[in-house]
């Protein structure tokens, strides 16, 4: 079994990815023989559930199609790794730092002027790091912030106040910089070039019938679509673990396309509107995306192929229920 965030064939047969043509094949035939609808009241999980193992089985039980399958799993594996956030590592000071309990850590102003104050008197960054930790702990006994004997004496009130003088000074900068840096972009800012609006050319309307199968699987399961009597429709099959396209069709008002396809569970999708103009911008502004909220399983049982007939028309009580979508979910 894989540890993958995505389900695959080998999944679906409860085999590993490395498993010999033999494991899978009796694999297959032993959760066919479980989930047959013979055996469980032909259900409708049932049915959903051998249709899965069927199209897993097609695609691992040819090489082709297995190798290719393979290529696919590793381009996922590789993507997903790629796209974990990276842990960053957080920068040390170069001062040691010490804990105390209940004191908070000497703030990081105070010691930028003990740096400054102290290297007036050549004192080593060693002896900085001490003086600061000795500060520490006689302000926890004296209540002032003292250094090392026969070292200058600092007192707080004088370096709180050299910290806001130094704060004020450089928020002054700051507003400053940010003038005239708003000054200077204001003036030599050129003006917004308008964005390309797409193109509405009309084209000629498709024939009913298959545009594209994207498998090579053999077309053996029916499946039949009727448009409604007002709009056009553009219906992709699409794979239900990889969301790949499997089938296009199109089909103009009022009419009806019979054709065949492979084995397997999709979700279908389809674009409806009135003018065509073309496979990218489908039918304009007013193209209605919509996508089938019940999966359809085109599977073998016994000697008989199970398919689907469709018709996109909105009824009261339909037994097909849909929702819309965005362009993405589409393509």
């Amino acid at each position: 079994m894989s540890n993958n965030n995505f389900k695959t064939h080998y999944d679906n047969l409860k085999v590993s990815r490395d498993a010999p043509p033999e494991v899978i094949k009796a694999a297959y035939r032993s959760l066919i023989q479980k989930y047959h609808p013979d055996r469980n009241n032909n259900s409708e999980e049932s049915q959903r559930i051998i249709a899965i193992l069927n199209n897993s089985y097609s695609v691992l039980s040819n090489p082709e199609s297995r190798q290719s399958y393979d290529n696919w799993i590793k381009q996922k594996l590789n993507e997903s790794s790629q796209n974990k956030p990276r842990t960053l590592k957080s920068k040390t000071s170069s001062y040691q730092h010490y804990q105390t309990d209940n004191k908070s850590d000497i703030s990081e102003s105070e010691t930028v002027f003990f740096q400054a104050y102290l290297k007036k008197y050549n004192v080593s960054e060693q002896e900085l790091n001490q003086a600061i930790w000795k500060s520490k702990i006689k302000s926890m006994k004296i209540g002032g912030n003292t250094f090392v004997e026969d070292k200058p004496i600092i007192n707080s009130a004088t370096v709180n106040n050299s910290s806001r003088s130094v704060f004020l000074i450089i928020f002054i900068l700051t507003l400053i910089s940010f003038f005239v840096f708003s000054y200077n972009s204001t003036s030599t800012k050129q003006p917004a070039i308008p964005k390309e609006l797409p193109t509405y050319q009309e084209s000629l309307l498709p024939q009913s019938g298959v545009l594209s199968v994207s498998t090579i699987e053999p077309l053996i399961a029916p499946f039949s679509i009727t448009a409604s009597s007002t709009q056009n429709h553009l219906v992709k099959l699409k794979d239900s673990i990889t969301g790949n396209d499997i089938v296009s069709i199109f089909i103009r008002a009022g009419e009806t396309v019979k054709t065949k396809v492979p084995l397997g569970t999709y979700t279908q999708v389809y674009a409806s509107g009135n003018t065509w103009y073309g496979n990218k911008l489908l039918f304009g502004r007013r193209t209605v995306l919509s996508k089938s909220l019940t999966a359809f399983s085109f599977y073998k049982s016994g000697n008989r192929i199970r398919g689907h007939q469709v018709t996109l028309q909105n009824r009261v009580n339909g037994n097909l229920r849909s929702s819309r979508i965005s362009q993405n979910e589409f393509e």
